[in-house]
């Protein structure tokens, strides 16, 4: 039986695609006006589609049309990249740093504990542990603020 998915936080989810845009106009050197017209003209294009299925309880109602949302932003930002030929995985990372810089600025390794039990120190890892458990760190400070 699946569990049922809180209501939306709108306040996060302004917060989620306002980080978006604001990193997307960093990484590409593009003025937000010019984003956020591509960002109409893409609602402009995908609204039919999405209004086909608005359907149900408000709460579901707000969470298809965040849904509409983030779609629409994200692929505007996928297509001025593309135009400006800024790699993807850039915008990805300065989103997610100003994710983490508004979230959990201070988090690092010592916030995150593990429900595993602890593996060899002298393992050999193909990864820097240190870097992962610093962003399990962030990641578990983000996800108890809410």
């Amino acid at each position: 039986e699946p569990v049922e998915l809180l209501p939306l936080d709108t306040v996060f989810a302004e917060k989620l695609l306002e980080t978006a845009i604001k990193s997307a106009t960093l990484v590409s050197a593009t003025k937000e006006d010019y984003l956020q017209k591509a960002i109409q003209d893409t609602k402009d294009l995908v609204r039919p589609s999405f209004e086909r299925s608005m359907i149900g309880s408000d709460e579901e109602k707000r969470k298809k049309s965040f849904n509409f949302e983030f779609y629409s932003v994200m692929r505007a930002i996928t297509n001025v990249l593309g135009e400006r030929r800024v790699s993807i995985r850039d915008f990805q990372l300065a989103w997610g740093r100003e994710l983490v810089s508004m979230y959990a600025p201070s988090a690092n390794r010592k916030d995150y504990s593990s429900p595993f039990p602890k593996i060899d120190e002298f393992e050999d890892y193909d990864y820097d542990k240190n870097k992962l458990l610093d962003a399990l760190g962030a990641v578990t400070v983000t996800l108890d603020a809410f």
